[in-house]
Formats: C-alpha cells, sequence, structure tokens
C-alpha cells in the first residue's frame, strides 16, 4: 500500500533561513516505537478551539476516561508497543516522555482538556484514538514550548529500508495565524555527524502551509535515504535540523 505524506522535494540544504532548529532523534534498533504508516488519501482536521475552563482543567489531569489496558495499539501516527516502550519529545530544554501503556490507554471515548489546537497537514490519515492522543502530545507540548510564534518539534523519525518518516509537530505559538513556506528538513547522524538525508516540503505557493493562531499542525514528512546512520550498540541517533524561508502573518 502506498505510503501518504507531504509531497517532497530532494534539496540541497543551506545554513540560511528564517530559523536553524535541531532536534534531537534516538530510534532503537529494538523498535521502542514505530511511525505506523498512514495509508490513503489522508485529510485536515479542524481546530479545537481553547477554551478557559479546558485551560483551567489542564492544571489537572490532562486525560479521563482512559481504557484500562493498552487497546488500539495498530492505529495511524506513533505506534507504541505496550510495556516498558516508549518515546520522548525534546521540547526547549527537557524532553517529553510518554510510555506505551500511557499512550495506548488513549482511546476514541477518552476525554482530553484542549489546551491548544491541532490539526493533521494532508497525508496524515488519522481516527478519533489517533486524534485524542495527538491532542495529549500537543498539550504537554504547550505547556513547555511558549518561547517562539512558530517552532518546528520533532515527535518521532524512523528509518526503513531508503526511506525516512519524521512526524513533526509544526506549532504556532502566536496570537495570530501564520503561513509557513519552504520548510527544509536536514538529517544527520550522530555522533560521526554525516548526512543521512533531506527534504523541502510547503515549498510552492499552492502548497504553503496556513496554521491558526495556538495551533499545532502535525505532518508527516517523507524524504529518501542518503546515507544510513550506523548503530552504536544496537542503536542509532540522528539530529534533526529544521530551516525554514519565512513564516509570515496571514
Amino acid at each position: 500500500m502506498p505510503w501518504a505524506s507531504v509531497p517532497c522535494r530532494n534539496s540541497n540544504l543551506t545554513m540560511s533561513g528564517v530559523s536553524g532548529l535541531i532536534r534531537r532523534v534516538a530510534s532503537l534498533m529494538a523498535l521502542a516505537f514505530v511511525v505506523a504508516a498512514c495509508t490513503g488519501k489522508g485529510s485536515t482536521g479542524s481546530t479545537t478551539t481553547p477554551s478557559p475552563s479546558a485551560r483551567a482543567s489542564a492544571t489537572g489531569a490532562l486525560v479521563s476516561g482512559r481504557a484500562t489496558k493498552p487497546t488500539d495499539i495498530d492505529q495511524p501516527g506513533i505506534k507504541v508497543p505496550a510495556g516498558d516502550a516508549q518515546f520522548s519529545v525534546q521540547v526547549g530544554n527537557h524532553d517529553i516522555v510518554i510510555t506505551g501503556d500511557n499512550w495506548n490507554t488513549i482511546v476514541s471515548t477518552s476525554r482530553v482538556a484542549p489546551d491548544v489546537g491541532v490539526e493533521f497537514a494532508s497525508g496524515f490519515n488519522w481516527t478519533a484514538t489517533t486524534r485524542n492522543r495527538f491532542q495529549y502530545l500537543a498539550d504537554l507540548i504547550a505547556k513547555d514550548e511558549s518561547s517562539h510564534d512558530f517552532d518546528p518539534i520533532t515527535v518521532a523519525t524512523s528509518i526503513k529500508n531508503t526511506t525516512i518518516t519524521s512526524i513533526v509537530a509544526l506549532y504556532n505559538a502566536g496570537n495570530q495565524a501564520g503561513t509557513l513556506a519552504a520548510l527544509k528538513l536536514t538529517v544527520i547522524s550522530r555522533p560521526a555527524g554525516t548526512f543521512v538525508g533531506s527534504g523541502e516540503f510547503f515549498a510552492t505557493a499552492n502548497s504553503s502551509l496556513l496554521i491558526p493562531a495556538k495551533t499545532i499542525i502535525f505532518a508527516r514528512l517523507v524524504c529518501p535515504v542518503t546515507a544510513q546512520p550506523k548503530p552504536i550498540n544496537g542503536a542509532w541517533t540522528v539530529t534533526d535540523k529544521f530551516h525554514y524561508d519565512s513564516f509570515s502573518p496571514a
């Protein structure tokens, strides 16, 4: 089945641009998590506007109505095996760590406080369960990262055969909608610092991305592998670097 993704244009990246942001991504060869294949035409989710009552509730539990045990592990998005498996998202100066049991007990009937709007870019197939899980993740990101009007944040990166797949949170923390043009991703292996692959997204006038205020759009970016990272002690680590031409008020 085909992989649904944001259209990718191969790019020899330069270091110029509005922003040069670096995110570390560690991937265990034992598959601590899997970036699940999102097949089909994909869709764009509507924004859930944060309400004062929702913000207040975030001081308590972000999620209510969890399943009693991990379920729906194969939902689109990020598939985290139950048990000790986990994934982490670097936000600011620390990591948000989410275990498989935490992620997989959020289901379609769970109630998640919408502290920040959530949408999915075209090509990111999702279900009600996926949306609740990513709403939870978005709320955690919003709690920790509000220092920039716009910030691309790596959620998870997977390398399979000749394909790099990165799920990225595109966070507009400002009070005004903005348009993202020409997001460039380059992936570097660590500690060697060798080039793994790159791509450019939302690079044309017809494909620029409108991000509403106080909203995270989750995008699934797919690029070809140029050189495989070399595992060290059974695992590899890569760094995602982001540059973009502009993020301007809409």
